[in-house]
């Protein structure tokens, strides 16, 4: 069996080679496309139900038949995209049929199996979180290392499209936090984080909490309906200016209320947005900061960029409208 250095060198190795061949762009700080990627590679997708399997890998059986892999559609997404990435590796390697249990993959203390699945694993965590698009996304953010709380490592793991775990574990692998660090982090549970940053809006306790602000302005997040957006601006309305948010059918606007920052009468406060994202697709969500007498006068514009996705069910159509053939 590989020392782990090992291990770990191979799998970064190719995570490297392969975004280095796709031309991964990081200053964009958008979730790697899991799915996207693999099905450009020809290889069969199939998301289904696979009661204790996270997924699996079926090499071609023979020359013209498309390789596939499985992945559990009662798995959270970010689950899922983990499971699409691990078995991708097993593709990548060209190995033998490997199938994975949820265990398996997602109980690390647990993991002491084949050099092949150590490195997909270790594989699933760099191609997913790779170094440069993290530090990307954590200076969007403005997130430093020595800034790293609970709430700021949901952030970036909601932006990255994995889980908390995960994302703390990858940023202790970087050597970002210690592992006393690491430890308390995975203490405290993103149900937790959840209500510390208000969880009004949710749909159920399985989505998740996003937080804008003007500094997100132009920026990409990744959605799945049911979840919360908050949007919180800096607003003086003894100006006569206010934050109003354009109509949008992919969104319905939960509440929206005013927050002085000192309780004085006429200070400085924040404007506090909270959103459900409700139907799939890409839209604009579009702030204005203007006064409400005067039409088509805007001191200040935001725009957030939001793709809003469903978990996947079945194979791409392509494969049913014989496009991939």
């Amino acid at each position: 069996m590989m020392q782990w250095t090992e291990v770990v060198k191979q799998a970064a190795f190719k995570a490297t080679e392969v975004h280095t061949r796709l031309g991964s762009k990081w200053d964009e700080a958008k979730s790697i496309d899991i799915f996207s990627i693999i099905e450009k590679e020809n290889i069969v997708l199939m998301v289904q139900p696979l009661g204790n399997l996270a997924g699996a890998f079926i090499p071609s059986q023979e020359k013209g038949v498309p390789p596939g892999i499985l992945i559990n559609g009662n798995l959270p997404l970010a689950k899922q995209r983990y499971s699409a990435a691990h078995e991708y590796c097993h593709y990548l390697s060209g190995d033998e049929m490997s199938t994975d249990t949820e265990s398996e993959l997602f109980d690390m203390g647990a993991y002491k199996r084949s050099d092949s699945e150590r490195i997909a694993e270790v594989f699933a965590a760099r191609f997913l979180m790779p170094r440069p698009l993290v530090l990307s996304i954590m200076s969007k953010l403005g997130v430093t290392k020595n800034k790293l709380s609970p709430e700021s490592v949901y952030s970036l793991s909601l932006r990255l499209g994995v889980s908390y775990q995960a994302m703390t574990n990858q940023l202790c692998s970087f050597e970002m936090i210690t592992r006393q660090k690491r430890d308390a982090l995975l203490r405290i549970k993103p149900k937790q984080i959840k209500g510390l940053l208000g969880a009004e809006g949710l749909e159920d306790s399985w989505n998740d909490v996003w937080v804008l602000n003007q500094s997100n302005n132009g920026e990409w997040i990744q959605p799945r309906p049911g979840d919360s957006i908050i949007i919180e601006m800096h607003e003086n309305p003894s100006s006569g200016f206010v934050w109003k948010c354009k109509e949008n059918v992919h969104i319905n606007c939960v509440s929206k209320n005013w927050i002085s920052t000192d309780g004085s009468i006429g200070s400085v406060g924040i404007r506090r947005f909270i959103f459900q994202a409700s139907q799939e697709g890409f839209t604009n969500l579009e702030m204005y900061y203007s006064r409400p007498w005067v039409e088509k006068e805007f001191l200040e514009v935001a725009i957030f960029k939001l793709l809003i996705q469903g978990k996947r069910l079945g194979v791409s159509e392509k494969w049913l409208t014989g496009e991939a053939v």
